[in-house]
C-alpha cells in the first residue's frame, strides 16, 4: 500500500448489522472510518438504519459491539460508538478550508 491508502486503511472498519423483523433476522453491512481514539466511527445513516444490533470489525479483525450515537437520515451520516475498545487508530482528517478547485482529494 502506498500514500493515502497506507495511512487510512488501519482506520477503516466494516460494520455489520442485524434487524429483527416479523419474517426473521436480516443482516446488512457497510463501512466506516474511526474518527477518534475512543472508537467513535463515522458511517452512513443507511448502513445502521433500523438496526437492532451493530458490530464493528476493525482492520486487525477485532470485533466489537457498537451503539448508534447519532444519525441524520437526510444527510445520510451517522456516528457509531464501538464499545469495549481502547486505543483505536483514528484517521487523520483534513480540512477543506484551504482547498482550491482542481486540487487532488
Amino acid at each position: 500500500m502506498q500514500g493515502v491508502l497506507a495511512v487510512v486503511s488501519p482506520s477503516v472498519v466494516s460494520i455489520e448489522t442485524n434487524q429483527e423483523t416479523l419474517r426473521g433476522v436480516f443482516g446488512g453491512a457497510g463501512s466506516g472510518i474511526v474518527i477518534d481514539d475512543s472508537g467513535l466511527i463515522l458511517t452512513n445513516a443507511h448502513v445502521i438504519e433500523d438496526a437492532d444490533e451493530v458490530t464493528v470489525v476493525f482492520f486487525d479483525g477485532t470485533r466489537a459491539p457498537a451503539r448508534v450515537v447519532s444519525s441524520i437520515v437526510a444527510d445520510d451520516v451517522a456516528l457509531v460508538q464501538a464499545e469495549g475498545v481502547t486505543d483505536t487508530l483514528a484517521a487523520t482528517l483534513g480540512t477543506s478550508e484551504q482547498l482550491l478547485v482542481g486540487d487532488q482529494v
